[in-house]
């Protein structure tokens, strides 16, 4: 009895703690699309380059960005791009590579985890409590990070850098490939989607997890 207790117990925090994994790397796949690049480039705000490239180009060599992401292109063929460019998007693949694998082993943990409890009558009410508590702690975390970028954005943009990537291949001047086709206004958009997606589907599920909804299951 004792050790069904601590799998149950152990189900519960499985769910806690990864489904606000699961939900901040759930937008990943919207931000390494077609879509996000459309949307940017045919903003009416989105700055013009002042080196020259049209909202045609930034979407013919973005797109290629994207693809070289997926893994179905090369940045090769980028006129102008540099050493420092190219191995910059390599780590930036290998990041999201590893986001996508930690993504999909969260997803089905949380998945056996949440039908663990459900299928035992006793705990059926704890896998929805732990998915709001997981919900409510995505959200808690989303507020600290809102007003921490927005204190600050280029330092926190910054800070976000150095955590993630080695070295300074990321610090590049505006008259580069990749500054050209994403500046900081990109960065700024692209946050707030991410951030309206990820806390979108927070509040969801805190919602289809309230208790009207877990009456229905007994």
């Amino acid at each position: 009895m004792r050790t069904s207790t601590l799998l149950f117990r152990s189900a519960f925090v499985a769910i806690v703690v990864l489904t606000p994994v699961i939900i901040l790397l759930a937008p990943l796949p919207l931000l390494t699309s077609h879509t996000l690049l459309e949307w940017q480039y045919t903003r009416p705000s989105f700055p013009a380059d002042e080196f020259g490239y049209t909202t045609e180009d930034r979407l013919r060599i973005g797109g290629i960005v994207v693809d070289y992401l997926q893994g179905n292109a090369t940045l090769e063929v980028i006129e102008g791009i540099t050493d420092d460019e190219e191995s910059h998007m390599a780590d930036v693949r290998d990041l999201f590579n590893l986001g996508f694998i930690i993504l999909c082993i969260s997803l089905a943990v949380v998945v056996l985890a949440f039908f663990a409890l459900f299928s035992h009558t006793t705990f059926r009410k704890k896998a929805f409590i732990a998915l709001q508590r997981a919900a409510q702690v995505t959200i808690a975390l989303q507020i600290i990070g809102i007003v921490y970028f927005s204190y600050d954005w280029m330092r926190a943009f910054d800070r976000l850098h150095r955590v993630f990537f080695k070295g300074l291949n990321w610090m590049f001047n505006d008259d580069q490939v990749l500054l050209r086709l994403f500046p900081d206004e990109f960065w700024q958009a692209t946050a707030i989607l991410y951030v309206s997606v990820s806390v979108g589907l927070a509040v969801l599920l805190v919602i289809v997890t309230s208790k009207p909804i877990r009456r229905l299951f007994g």
